[in-house]
């Protein structure tokens, strides 16, 4: 049976394993503060109801797609009118976004994207119970392969694309999944579970080197030697709080009584590295940016700091175009300038109002890249600037060339 240790009896103040989430949340100091045993006695026994994540997922209170009006007020400025545009959502998950593009811009036409199968299951279903059916096809697959499917509905190009990067509260929840450290699963991680290379095979068969690389590279792990290490000490491991207790032991008691849980960064740069995360974006917006309409818009919704200096670093290469000035002088060489920020180069950050109905969006951070109109040349252009970028910002620089013998996104 699984566990979750939302499940878990919550112990006294004493106890380092108390559930941050529960009502005793203002013990999180002194647990922190903490670091021995569960104390005996009288404790708290939190039960939660059973049910199907994919159930709850369907439900319209419970899910609540980030920075949505921001998204939706972005999309009505530069899409509205008689003509009609094409939207590409290249992380559809239960269609939440979607949804309120559709129904507010009767012109838009969406081409949906997502690797977990179920999402597009409950995407599908969700968009029919808004009237919608003949106004958008969904596709089980990756993001940077959204182009292969203009063909069907005569499209080479498109005007909006919104990729969300972050998970679906159903894809965290759901036990069999492997995504969470606070659920008691098999190590997984995959979006799509037809894919060969899972969490298991990393964590059990990569080699020492390799396993403390990803955890550098993909999660920004100080002390990811010492992890690393522990793992290939402690194997074979098959569940995630097997991990999680390897992990925990290998970090300095000191740095556990502070910040948040010991494996966040772990299980973040594992599951970056098994669904080749960084490899996709990359290839999407950089295809993305070279199929884009005139005034058309890009906007990415990031949630940590890996992606989102992806997203900023090529949406600045795009800025500069084939420019050659100095970044400290303004240019002087001409260049066409053929994308702009249509909001502060910075992005958008989630209001108080909606940290507060839904704290999950604290990391989100939103960034959006339109293409001005050149005119017959914008796509010779975009193309000059796409190629550009490949050689100044090569793919090299945000993926690793490990030793072991997987392929990651491997089918």
């Amino acid at each position: 049976m699984m566990i979750s240790e939302t499940d878990r009896n919550i112990h006294s103040p004493l106890a380092y394993s108390m559930e941050v989430s529960s009502p005793a949340r203002f013990h999180q100091l002194i647990l922190r503060l903490s670091d021995g045993p569960k104390a005996k006695g009288l404790c708290m026994v939190r039960k939660n109801k059973q049910e199907s994540p994919f159930i709850r997922a369907s439900s319209n209170e419970i899910h609540k797609p980030v920075m949505a009006g921001e998204i939706a007020d972005i999309a009505k400025k530069y899409l509205s009118g008689d003509t009609s545009k094409v939207y590409v959502d290249g992380t559809l998950g239960l269609g939440g976004h979607a949804g309120i593009i559709l129904s507010e811009l009767p012109n838009i036409f969406l081409i949906g994207l997502d690797r977990d199968k179920s999402s597009i299951d409950l995407a599908s279903k969700n968009l029919a119970k808004l009237g919608l059916d003949k106004r958008y096809s969904l596709h089980n697959d990756s993001f940077d392969n959204f182009y292969e499917y203009f063909e069907g509905g005569g499209y080479q190009s498109f005007d909006f694309m919104l990729l969300d990067l972050g998970f679906s509260s159903f894809q965290i929840e759901d036990p069999y999944r492997g995504f969470s450290y606070r659920l008691d699963s098999k190590l997984d991680m995959r979006m799509n579970p037809n894919q060969k290379l899972s969490a298991y095979e990393v964590i059990n068969e990569f080699s020492e080197h390799d396993l403390s690389m990803i955890l550098k590279k993909f999660g920004d792990e100080k002390f990811h030697y010492r992890i690393a290490k522990a793992i290939c000490d402690r194997r074979p491991i098959s569940s995630t709080f097997e991990l999680n207790e390897i992990i925990k032991y290998a970090i300095p008691a000191a740095t556990r009584r502070t910040g948040g849980h010991p494996s966040q960064r772990t299980f973040q740069a594992i599951r970056i590295y098994v669904n080749s995360e960084f490899e996709q974006l990359y290839r999407g917006l950089i295809k993305g940016l070279e199929t884009l309409d005139p005034m058309g818009l890009i906007v990415v919704l990031t949630y940590h700091s890996g992606e989102d200096r992806i997203v900023k670093n090529i949406f600045d290469a795009a800025i500069k175009g084939t420019c050659r000035c100095p970044e400290t002088i303004p240019c002087s060489c001409g260049a066409p300038k053929l994308f702009g920020f249509p909001i502060p180069r910075k992005g958008l950050r989630p209001s108080e109002v909606e940290l507060k109905e839904n704290p999950r969006a604290k990391s989100a951070h939103l960034r959006v890249i339109q293409k001005l109109d050149f005119g017959s040349s914008s796509q010779e252009i975009g193309s000059a600037i796409c190629r550009l970028i490949q050689e100044n910002i090569p793919l090299e620089k945000y993926v690793l060339s490990l030793s072991s013998g997987f392929k990651r996104g491997t089918t």
